[in-house]
């Protein structure tokens, strides 16, 4: 999958970031655009994005010289897809700021009590950081698996630990950043009651530079744990378009499965005496799923699918007929991410599709709703 690589720690030590392009293809058979800005501390204007380079192949970089105290951004592209706004379908992104390379640094997160000034926020998929600075300051802040490590005396997460990522763009004594997932075709997502570290990172206009792992102010780094996740989802209403039984009505079950991930199913069923044209059913209050207590969430089942099946029952029928089967399929239900995450009664409706035996045809529409507690 294409991403790009940080050679080392994500920071352009001394006015130089190191990273490679990876198209996470054969060579000649993709082909990703690279853009970049650099970012002045303290900008009044800001510059936009500009395509640099277009690879199909590993390809490494280097940019030297980057102005102390400035942050060097750099985002991937498909070819063709780049925008000078730097947002878009990014497949990968860099934040590289200009350091100074110096295991002695100053304190410029505010302390109080020998503790940083630093608030988080959690919800199911992202978190919100608020790091006081003084005097004004840029700022960033990762969240990754498991603990960072430290370099040069500065907190890091390894390049394919860092998950969430989220900077700010000019100096500031008080900085509010939402850390959402950060761009990627291959890495994980921040998951619903999840164990994350973080690494807070501010710097000056010099390039120099001061950082926290945890809100103690001393001690081996923190973690935050997400919210966890509550699904629950209705089957609402049923429309007979046609029941397959030109002059009887029929006899159908109906089952709703709901899937998360790839193995977990429940499914429920109901049974009903249906008729063509439009007829709508009297869904049975059962038909609800919900998976109680908030979940934690892993990889494996991450997504939550629906599908709706209907059996016809046609035995006994005059002259003899096979039963019909059809299903409506919703597919993975959008489960939005960062700061709106939460879902209220959302409506879908989908038509049937038939599977086997005659044509039974429905419309089913299924309310659901996303929580995090």
């Amino acid at each position: 999958m294409a991403r790009l690589e940080p050679k080392g720690i994500e920071v352009a030590w001394n006015g130089e970031a190191r990273f490679a392009i990876n198209t996470g293809a054969i060579p000649g058979m993709r082909t990703v655009d690279l853009w970049e800005r650099i970012v002045p501390f303290g900008a009044t204007t800001m510059p936009d994005f500009r395509l640099v380079q277009s690879e199909d192949d590993y390809h490494e970089v280097t940019r030297s010289s980057l102005p102390l105290g400035s942050l060097y951004q750099v985002r991937l592209y498909d070819s063709g897809y780049g925008r000078r706004s730097g947002d878009g379908n990014v497949l990968s992104a860099l934040d590289f700021p200009s350091l100074v390379k110096s295991s002695d640094h100053p304190q410029l997160i505010d302390r109080c009590l020998q503790a940083p000034q630093i608030d988080f926020l959690v919800g199911g998929t992202y978190a919100s950081a608020s790091v006081a600075v003084c005097p004004p300051g840029m700022a960033r802040v990762q969240l990754g698996r498991g603990s960072p490590v430290s370099d040069t005396g500065l907190g890091y997460f390894a390049a394919q630990d860092t998950v969430a990522s989220a900077v700010s763009l000019a100096p500031n004594n008080m900085h509010r950043l939402d850390i959402t997932s950060r761009p990627s075709e291959d890495e994980d997502p921040l998951l619903p009651g999840n164990d994350y570290g973080f690494v807070v990172l501010v710097w000056n206009e010099n390039g120099l530079w001061d950082f926290a792992w945890n809100t103690a102010g001393s001690g081996p780094p923190g973690t935050l744990t997400l919210k966890r996740r509550r699904v629950q989802v209705r089957l609402a209403d049923l429309f007979i378009i046609d029941d397959s039984d030109k002059h009887s009505p029929g006899e159908a079950t109906f089952t709703l499965e709901v899937t998360r991930g790839s193995s977990s199913t429940t499914t429920l069923s109901f049974n009903d005496t249906v008729h063509s044209g439009h007829q709508l059913i009297a869904v049975s209050p059962k038909m609800r799923v919900d998976t109680g207590a908030a979940k934690v969430v892993s990889l494996h089942d991450g997504s939550v699918s629906v599908n709706v099946k209907a059996h016809e029952d046609d035995s006994g029928s005059v002259p003899s007929d096979s039963d019909d089967y059809s299903h409506a399929y919703f597919g993975h239900l959008d489960l939005p991410s960062g700061p709106g995450e939460q879902v209220s009664n959302q409506i879908l409706s989908v038509n049937s599709i038939r599977d086997s035996g005659n044509t039974f045809s429905f419309t089913a529409q299924i309310v659901y709703s996303v929580r995090y507690e």
